[in-house]
């Protein structure tokens, strides 16, 4: 079933959703956050894009921005198209559905300053507990993409100085820093979210630069998702009245 919700608390920008298929969540929100837009940022991709929401952020974020958003599945992609329109986005904003693997053949070689990226959390194992249901699963696990094609299809978007932007698992970290290396990028910032105080961290977020980078990698305040009580902290309130 579709939906229509508020993608901004004050009704700024609205995004449709597909019940069958699940919601944004905050991790989105958290990315298009963290994500640094500069005077010199023109361009953006935003790969594995669900239904949208990181695009548009975007879109909202820097007035001048032209962004590509990538989904492979065919109704999360359409229904992008229709929050594209809907919010007036239209001439900055356009939806690709298709594989993100060789997207820049399409796009563009060494064209884009930003590529955020929402992946599939999870690695397909033999005990791994995959969704029935197939949208979700492509959400979640790597089914059609992996880790690697991600960061190396980027790469090849990204001009000389670019950067990565990924909201994702800590117990991934390691990993994706030795994926980053391999295809000639340099960590700048990461952020860990937790929770609450006193919990393990649960999300990570990590900004990268192609290229050598002379400055050393800044890590970030914690970012804490919930109060003792239960009720979101002011830095989550101000994520969510983005």
């Amino acid at each position: 079933m579709l939906v229509t919700n508020d993608l901004t608390r004050d009704g700024r920008l609205k995004i449709i959703q597909d019940t069958e298929y699940g919601s944004y969540t905050l991790d989105s929100l958290l990315l298009a956050d963290f994500v640094k837009l500069t005077r010199r940022t023109e361009y953006a991709v935003d790969l594995c894009a669900g239904n949208g929401p990181i695009g548009m952020l975007l879109a909202d974020k820097k007035q001048n921005l032209k962004v590509e958003v990538v989904e492979i599945q065919e109704q999360l992609s359409k229904i992008t198209a229709d929050s594209i329109s809907l919010n007036g986005l239209q001439d900055r904003v356009t939806a690709h559905n298709r594989d993100l693997k060789g997207i820049s053949n399409e796009l563009g070689k060494n064209k884009y300053h930003v590529v955020t990226v929402n992946p599939p959390y999870f690695k397909v194992t033999e005990d791994a507990n995959i969704n029935p249901n197939k949208a979700v699963a492509m959400a979640r696990h790597e089914l059609t993409v992996t880790l690697e094609d991600i960061v190396k299809e980027s790469s090849s978007l990204l001009d000389n100085i670019g950067t990565i932007n990924f909201v994702f698992r800590p117990q991934r970290l390691d990993e994706l820093v030795i994926l980053l290396n391999k295809y000639g990028f340099t960590m700048k910032r990461i952020k860990f979210v937790y929770p609450k105080i006193g919990k393990d961290c649960n999300t990570i977020l990590v900004e990268a630069k192609r290229g050598k980078s002379d400055n050393q990698m800044i890590i970030e305040p914690p970012f804490i998702v919930y109060e003792d009580n239960n009720e979101y902290t002011e830095a989550t309130n101000k994520i969510l009245n983005y």
